[in-house]
């Protein structure tokens, strides 16, 4: 098999006894994911999720906040040439054309080789080189469903913003412009992923306040609070901290001629 479309590598395996369709073979991913809705077909208990403080960030520089993380069996091969090993799956809540994404931690724990071009991803096995085959249909499928996706998601953000603007019109009158309601994502203001607690950097009576996460390590909480009170004075606690900044940099000037007669 020749991969002369350059399909996704989508392949089939079995995880926990089930045979799932729609696995992606992504090794520019830093994390095997398998996504809520296959999670929840599997019919595990949510309780066996344990919890993670790292958020996924995908291309576009979004974040995903897993739902958990959970070690199941995977298996990859046709018998007697079959692999399995247990991996670390992080369960993710969001729509998506695939049920499962398996990036560099899982083709590392079975020593896999992915070739997109052969469309096949060949492991060892205690009977030899076991062999998962690519399915050029079923990437096409996922492909389609997820310009779909893409479409719809487009479709609705379009649609909410036209009746946005259309309530402003009837809110403010004919008279009134109407308003632009539209919101610059990069302007949100951006939660911290954990909870954060207040630390004095003072060597003195003066309060120097920082905050610093809750979730890091103790030995490593001590470190960088030595580390910022040794360096308290590269912050600007107060404005009289804000100096030598060239006038050439905060100087406004008036690009006006100077021989032109003001006009009352």
């Amino acid at each position: 098999m020749r991969n002369q479309n350059n399909d996704a590598f989508v392949i089939s395996a079995t995880l926990s006894n089930f045979w799932v369709k729609k696995v992606l073979v992504d090794s520019g991913s830093s994390a095997d994911i398998i996504f809520y809705d296959a999670y929840a077909q599997l019919g595990i208990d949510n309780a066996q999720l344990r919890r993670v403080n790292t958020p996924l960030t995908g291309l576009s520089g979004e974040m995903i906040e897993p739902l958990g993380e959970v070690t199941l069996p995977l298996s990859l091969g046709s018998y007697p040439k079959r692999s399995t090993k247990m991996v670390k799956f992080l369960v993710v809540k969001a729509p998506s054309a695939y049920n499962i994404i398996l990036g560099r931690p899982s083709l590392n724990i079975f020593r896999a080789i992915a070739s997109t071009y052969h469309m096949k991803l060949k492991f060892p096995t205690p009977d030899g080189v076991g062999e998962a085959m690519g399915d050029e249909k079923m990437a096409r499928e996922c492909y389609a469903n997820t310009l779909k996706r893409f479409r719809e998601k487009a479709g609705e953000r379009e649609a909410g913003e036209k009746g946005k603007r259309k309530l402003n019109e009837v809110n403010h009158g004919a008279r009134d412009p109407p308003v632009d309601t539209w919101e610059d994502p990069k302007m949100r203001r951006v939660e911290a992923i954990e909870e954060l607690k207040v630390i004095n950097l003072s060597q003195d009576s003066d309060e120097k306040l920082a905050k610093i996460g809750t979730a890091m390590d103790p030995d490593v909480e001590k470190n960088l609070t030595a580390f910022l009170k040794e360096n308290t004075e590269v912050f600007a606690w107060s404005m009289t901290d804000l100096q030598g900044i060239s006038p050439d940099i905060i100087t406004h000037q008036l690009n006006v001629d100077p021989e032109a007669k003001p006009v009352k």
